[in-house]
């Protein structure tokens, strides 16, 4: 076990991609709409939470390109030749349009990076890795030159308003350039970024509480024992006190995110619909982050596979359309039973087929990268018997 990791994110992260990919099989409804604050924006937050700057501008921006951008055009262009000979037929299944673009055209769409107004369609779940990428570079710049102009200390009250009083104006932005522009689609998703700011920046803030919660506090870091894994009596009563908090924080917020959910109505990240009341949007997906934080909390590393999903979260991502479109293609009655996706018989019908996408994603991406592993060595290999 690596003592450093700090298992209730990998949670989290696993039980926000799960959600992503049941929204993706329900393809609309009530359920579909009210479990978005509890997908795109905890990975914002998570993110958050994680962000460490480091290292020179270029070679952060470098290194993000390579895990972000680089995947997305690799996954964009194989997912454009598949949907180009898929597309009609899932389209006519389905009953929607696919498949009628011109290669050229998805090729430009892949460039311009935004999916909103049915742009996209061969995986629209990749509009994220762009704009994850674009959230990064200006969250970049502000740490690295604006807030070092403020103050010194960067978890200290002064910073913690500055983050809040940057959010503001980013998402501000946003929804200012909305108002004055119908149907805002800029490049790579830039007013989506701007949106999610706040999200990132929360996270950041609540990174040192959510560190002392999971019990990742200074002295974990340093190497001194935690009281979560004393075997002291104060230590186990401790630990008791620390599950107990962490199973009320999981129950409590969850509650609240969805109540706050069911009050805001319908959003969807991509498309950049906020719900009735945009700032319950912003506080419903806090809740849910804290609330699966909390419960990674106290799963930590005992159920491994969960984990390891955590940590794997980019080839669901990437891959998740297809073996959903399979699913709902392929498998009999699949498409009876989502035909109304607000009923609980389709709810529960997706809940075991998207364990079996994330499962599918998992292994196609581990056979990818070994057959990638296969064709880099024999051309190395032929590449140095030419010689």
């Amino acid at each position: 076990m690596n003592s450093k990791r700090i298992y209730a994110l990998d949670i989290a992260k696993a039980i926000s991609i799960y959600l992503v990919v049941l929204a993706h099989l329900l393809r609309d409804g009530p359920y579909f709409a009210y479990i978005v604050p509890a997908t795109i924006p905890v990975f914002f937050i998570l993110s958050g939470v994680s962000y460490r700057p480091s290292g020179s501008f270029p070679a952060f921006l470098s290194k993000k390109a390579r895990a972000l951008i680089k995947p997305y055009l690799f996954a964009g262009i194989i997912s454009i030749c598949i949907y180009r000979i898929m597309g009609s037929f899932a389209g006519d299944m389905l009953r929607e349009g696919g498949g009628e673009k011109s290669f050229m055209s998805n090729i430009l769409e892949l460039v311009y990076a935004n999916a909103k107004h049915d742009h996209m369609k061969w995986n629209n779940s990749l509009w994220f890795l762009p704009c994850f990428f674009v959230l990064l570079i200006i969250a970049e710049i502000y740490e690295r030159y604006i807030l070092p102009l403020i103050c010194s200390n960067k978890e200290s009250l002064m910073a913690i308003v500055s983050r809040l009083i940057f959010s503001f104006l980013t998402s501000g932005l946003a929804f200012i350039l909305s108002g004055f522009v119908t149907d805002l689609r800029l490049p790579w998703h830039i007013e989506g970024a701007l949106y999610a700011m706040p999200f990132f920046q929360i996270g950041i803030i609540l990174r040192p509480y959510i560190y002392r919660m999971t019990g990742k506090g200074s002295s974990d870091e340093e190497g001194a024992p935690s009281s979560l894994g004393s075997t002291d009596p104060s230590g186990k009563a401790d630990q008791g006190r620390a599950l107990l908090s962490a199973s009320i924080s999981f129950i409590f917020f969850f509650a609240i995110g969805i109540f706050l959910g069911l009050i805001n109505g319908e959003t969807s990240a991509r498309t950049d619909e906020y719900g009735l009341y945009p700032a319950l949007y912003y506080f419903s997906g806090i809740s849910f982050a804290i609330s699966f934080i909390s419960f990674g909390s106290i799963i930590k590393d005992r159920i491994p596979d969960i984990s390891f999903v955590g940590r794997n979260t980019l080839p669901v991502l990437l891959w998740n359309k297809f073996p959903v479109l399979l699913i709902q293609l392929a498998v009999p009655g699949f498409l009876s039973l989502i035909r109304d996706p607000g009923s609980p018989i389709a709810l529960m019908g997706c809940l075991l087929p998207a364990i079996i996408v994330i499962m599918a994603c998992l292994v196609f991406d581990s056979i990818l990268k070994a057959a990638l592993e296969l064709l880099t060595r024999s051309i190395i290999s032929f590449s140095g018997s030419r010689k």
